[in-house]
């Protein structure tokens, strides 16, 4: 599960920044991520006795719909603080 979370935070922090979007590295964190995805969804649906989360959790509309109003909240939230800093950093 770690490494699920760590590699695309890596990829993105990476990216842009440090080298480009195109950069073999960022390709390989982010495709990764979506392997180690599905191999912890299969162990956590079908494996373990206990799962850290329970899999119907995220298959339910409600929950679906929360997920992705949030971040499609935090990510305007993201677009217009930054571009309010820009404005105050570089006014024209």
């Amino acid at each position: 599960m770690i490494l699920t979370l760590g590699m695309p935070l890596l990829a993105l922090n990476m990216a842009g920044g440090v080298v480009r979007w195109s950069h073999p590295a960022v390709i390989t964190l982010l495709s990764r991520t979506l392997v180690m995805l599905a191999v912890l969804l299969y162990i956590q649906g079908y494996l373990v006795v206990w799962p850290i989360f329970p899999a119907k959790f995220f298959t339910t509309v409600p929950v679906l719909l929360v997920n992705f109003l949030a971040i499609a909240v935090v990510f305007s939230w993201n677009q217009v603080r930054s571009s309010l800093v820009y404005s105050i950093v570089h006014p024209n």
